[in-house]
């Protein structure tokens, strides 16, 4: 999925409310949001063998999670999460919930803090104000 663009809201390429998604082998890459979640805005999603590059969450106050931002379980397994871009926070990701990473990169993602510099804003691979994460 390439070069797709949600202009009101989250979710660029991808918005999953309902829990239980599952992608397999996808590349996303050049996706974007006015608000959360430049490749994906999920609650419950997990991402085997794939690839989430180029995605950006451009909103201001709401640009979180360049590739995806998660409310709900997140689970990385063999997944990719580079190059990516946040206005706000997590350039690779914004976790907001669980987040489980297997065998996984994140690397050479940037997060902007938005407009204001203060405590608790940026992580440029992850930013974690969720329930628990679990790096593996």
């Amino acid at each position: 999925m390439t070069d797709c663009h949600a202009t009101n809201g989250g979710g660029g390429c991808l918005y999953a409310s309902a829990s239980g998604s599952v992608l397999t082998r996808t590349a996303i890459w050049g996706c974007s949001a006015t608000g959360q979640g430049g490749g994906i805005a999920a609650g419950d999603v997990k991402l085997v063998d794939s690839t989430l590059s180029g995605n950006h969450a451009e909103g201001g106050g709401e640009g979180y999670g360049g590739a995806i931002a998660n409310g709900g379980t997140l689970t990385l397994q063999r997944a990719t999460v580079s190059g990516n871009y946040a206005n706000e926070d997590g350039g690779g990701l914004s976790n907001r919930g669980t987040l489980y990473v297997i065998s996984s990169t994140v690397s050479s993602n940037i997060a902007n803090g938005g407009d204001e510099v203060e405590p608790g804003h940026g992580g440029g691979g992850i930013v974690n104000s969720g329930l628990g994460a679990s790096v593996s």
